[in-house]
């Protein structure tokens, strides 16, 4: 008997063994699929000026002493949104000036988010005494990488907000364990990430009072989300804006009310509406869910942007509770094959809800490391990016991130093109006939504007323009 019990124990043991080395195994493919996205979209040449050049250019400003300054909109870019966090990558521009930092870093935060929730799961199930917590956790995971909101926040252009998930998602684990210190420390990191994280700190107010009843930890989190959304939309922004700060304009809760329900109902439909069955949960998402809600600006609500990053966190979590909920529910009422066919059904149902708005970062389960166009414009743009930062340069859209790294760098805008003005003899301009800029050949092939540039450059992919004169292209009429 001894022997066996010995072996059995042993037999244990490796099967334990096995299941985390199994569990990690998948984690860590799933971070690196989130990394390995982003990379091939920095190689393909699908990011902008907007948004990945705006703070692409603000950390290499940083780097270079000219503090949060933004070439790209011509101003502090503290005024327009309040993302210290951005100061971080300016240390990186020691080994190479390059926006495939910000990323991967981007990358890797999604990647760290679905490792965290992994471990939320397993605490709500374990909590729940669900059987096989370890491995039905998985299920967490997967559906955050297959959740669309999550996946087009990912695969968006870089933005800060979308840094916080890990540290959103930690937060609540803080709560989950009761880590007391570990949650300030997070709150804290939030703050720094960009102004609406205040609202996300009352989603973890919201889940502190009515999920686990901790009613001194919900009027302290609602307190330092009140004070920090004070400080951050009356004292800090305002001190660094130049003039009126333009998203006000985009107010307007009783606007496109058919456009923000169908909104609502995927979010909810992505996940299985299993969010409103732990209603207390899914009540932690209404503060970001209201920002969105509380905009006439369509692509706040189109689930196709990064404004979603942050809500989809509590969302999933939120499922999770809803998903122990049901499964306890079904535990304390059937046994045997009733049980069985009870949890297959719901499994199904819950699949045919998910599956049609599912989206996976690689949708095609196919990697082509570089679009041909991709590989054509990073060979051309390689000498040009060799050149001193002292040379001027404009580029287009697709172009800038990857040439803004400089000290005197324009965005090229066929609207502003007066801004080009402050040019000299030796700089640059460059546009891409394949990234959708064949406006600006009409534009520099002008009689009166022909005799300022020089082509020095041409090829499928990309055309430079040399500055011989000065431009003088003409001022923008001023509106009262």
């Amino acid at each position: 008997m001894g022997d066996r019990s010995v072996a059995s124990d042993r037999q244990n043991r490796w099967q334990n063994h096995g299941v985390i080395g199994a569990v990690c195994v998948f984690l860590l493919a799933l971070v690196v699929a989130a990394v390995l996205a982003k990379v091939l979209q920095y190689n393909k040449v699908h990011i902008h000026d907007w948004d990945t050049g705006i703070y692409f250019n603000v950390a290499w400003n940083i780097f270079e002493g000219d503090g949060f300054y933004s070439d790209v909109l011509r101003r502090n870019h503290l005024g327009e949104h309040f993302s210290p966090i951005t100061a971080l990558f300016a240390p990186l521009f020691l080994i190479s000036s390059s926006p495939v930092w910000l990323l991967a870093v981007q990358g890797l935060a999604v990647g760290a988010t679905y490792v965290v929730l992994y471990f939320i799961a397993g605490k709500i199930l374990r909590d729940a005494t669900i059987p096989h917590a370890r491995l039905v956790a998985l299920t967490l995971p997967l559906a955050a990488y297959l959740y669309r909101p999550m996946t087009n926040a990912l695969m968006f252009e870089f933005h800060p907000s979308t840094l916080a998930t890990p540290f959103l998602a930690g937060a609540v684990l803080a709560l989950l364990y009761r880590r007391n210190m570990a949650l300030w420390v997070l709150v804290a990191l939030l703050l720094s990430m960009k102004e609406n994280a205040a609202l996300a700190i009352l989603g973890l107010a919201i889940y502190a009072g009515l999920v686990q009843n901790r009613q001194r930890l919900f009027l302290a989190l609602l307190g330092t989300a009140a004070v920090s959304a004070a400080l951050i939309f009356g004292v800090i922004m305002p001190f660094f804006q130049s003039e009126e700060w333009h998203h006000y304009t985009r107010l307007g809760p009783l606007s496109l009310l058919r456009q923000k329900a169908d909104y609502v109902f995927l979010l909810l439909k992505g996940l299985a509406f299993l969010p409103l069955v732990a209603w207390r949960c899914g009540a932690c998402v209404l503060p970001l869910l209201a920002l969105n809600l509380s905009v006439s600006y369509e692509l706040q609500f189109s689930i196709t942007h990064h404004y979603d990053d942050l809500a989809s966190v509590f969302l999933l979590i939120a499922a999770m509770h809803g998903f122990a909920i049901i499964v306890q529910m079904v535990r304390s009422h059937l046994s045997g094959w009733r049980l069985r066919a009870a949890v297959s059904y719901f499994a199904l149902v819950s699949t045919v809800l998910f599956y049609p708005e599912a989206r996976s970062p690689h949708p095609r389960l196919q990697i082509d490391w570089q679009s041909k166009h991709g590989q054509w414009i990073h060979e051309a743009l390689a000498p040009y990016r060799a050149l001193p930062d002292t040379i001027g340069m404009a580029a287009t859209q697709p172009i800038g991130p990857y040439v803004s790294a400089r000290r005197r760098y324009i965005p090229l805008n066929s609207k502003r093109l007066h801004h080009l003005n402050t040019f000299v003899p030796g700089d640059l301009i460059l546009t891409s006939p394949v990234r959708g800029s064949q406006e600006f050949t009409e534009i520099f092939a002008r009689p009166e504007v022909s005799t300022w540039f020089r082509k020095v450059h041409e090829d499928p992919v990309l055309i430079v323009y040399k500055v011989v004169v000065r431009p003088e292209f003409p001022l923008p009429e001023r509106t009262e």
